[in-house]
């Protein structure tokens, strides 16, 4: 492709604490730079003790930090300098893209406007925060929002990004008229799969993401309860949000099953990979999810998954590389059962290979890069339509 294409790209945040996006967006950046596109990212410089910035290690890639101002809940109020940071950068030259990740801040209505001032392609990546259980956190503000500006801001996108047909149908059931190219985060392919584990006295379950309603703990704790797996731990691993640690706490204790189960607490990056490879099942309870980078990454990894309907993650039955159950603790225990108590270690390593090729074929982050540098073509006019764009 040609070296004149450039790509701008806006998040909030890249704290290790905001999750998945502050994980997935510097490493798109990256990918996209190996493929020769010229990448900026502009970013809030809100890096706090103990929770530091994930940035892109592509030399190339072109980072600006801008001061963003807060309330007291950590909402961003303003965001001084970010509409005309990405104008001055979108200057230097070459036919431009602007690509916004996030919904409702300050830095979002500051995207859209610096691409309608400019006249090009936006494309926005919601990052699931229109899904109905995000949409119901701090509800009355959201609706505020979308009343005032967010609705305007996407309907003036050229384009929308979805990770997965779950979120694709989300962003068409809108009624905006806008295009949405359905691409999925991708996953850093390990070049050797940690090996399975040797007998050992006590297996893992584990549960790897941030500790907050929305991701189906409780009913995880409850489903747990109901299992109770022999010879088998729970690991929950996470940072809390909103105070939900101790939410998730009191629901350990009062389903007694404390014995068993290990609040582990925020990990970083590298401790995040070592308790996915010390794993022999990963779990994800989520009552709604957009994507779940987690479920990639354990994949990668050669782990086999179990993960609730309401994720897109059908492909773990399709490919006979996990399980899926519906989303209340009968089902989930049922799966829990079948996965821990019931599979033995061959099945289970024979899943994760399965896994393993699936994420090779259709998550790398070369792929990924690549089918969006396609959409970013076709925004520039330079292409026919990508066959991962859908239309109401």
């Amino acid at each position: 492709m040609s070296s004149t294409l450039r790509v701008i790209h806006a998040a909030l945040s890249l704290r290790e604490s905001y999750g998945g996006p502050a994980r997935s967006i510097p490493a798109l950046a990256d990918a996209l730079a190996a493929e020769h596109a010229q990448v900026d990212l502009v970013t809030a410089a809100n890096a706090a003790p103990g929770d530091p910035l994930i940035l892109p290690r592509d030399p190339r890639v072109h980072v600006t930090q801008l001061s963003v101002v807060f309330d007291a809940k950590g909402l961003a109020l303003w965001a001084p300098r970010f509409k005309h940071a990405v104008i001055e950068r979108a200057a230097a030259g070459g036919a431009v893209v602007l690509h916004d990740h996030g919904m409702w801040r300050a830095t979002n209505h500051a995207m859209s406007e610096a691409a309608h001032s400019l006249r090009v392609p936006l494309l926005v990546s919601p990052r699931g925060m229109l899904e109905g259980a995000a949409r119901e956190h701090r509800a009355m503000r959201k609706r505020v929002a979308w009343r005032l500006w967010a609705r305007r801001d996407l309907a003036r996108a050229r384009c929308l990004h979805a990770t997965s047909t779950i979120e694709a149908d989300t962003l068409l059931a809108l009624g905006l008229n806008v295009p949405v190219a359905v691409i999925p985060n991708g996953v850093a392919i390990p070049l050797d799969a940690p090996a399975a584990h040797p007998a050992r006295a006590e297996r893992v379950l584990l549960f790897l993401g941030r500790l907050h309603a929305v991701k189906g703990l409780t009913l995880l704790v409850e489903a747990w309860r109901r299992a109770a797996p022999s010879g088998w731990r729970l690991v929950i691993a996470g940072p809390s949000e909103d105070g939900y640690g101790d939410v998730l706490a009191r629901a350990i204790a009062t389903a007694n099953v404390g014995h068993s189960v290990t609040l582990a607490g925020a990990l970083g990056p590298v401790a995040a990979q070592r308790a996915i490879a010390d794993a022999d099942v990963l779990v994800l309870p989520s009552l709604t999810e957009s994507f779940g980078g987690v479920v990639a990454e354990a994949l990668a990894a050669a782990r086999p998954v179990i993960a609730t309907t309401t994720t897109p993650w059908s492909a773990l039955t399709r490919e006979q590389c996990g399980w899926l159950a519906d989303p209340t603790p009968d089902a989930l225990a049922d799966v829990i059962t079948l996965a821990c108590a019931r599979s033995d270690d061959a099945t289970r390593a024979a899943m994760g290979a399965r896994g393993r090729a699936y994420a090779q074929a259709h998550l790398s982050w070369q792929h990924v890069a690549r089918e969006m540098l396609a959409v970013y073509r076709w925004l520039l006019g330079s292409g026919t339509t990508p066959s991962t764009v859908r239309r109401a």
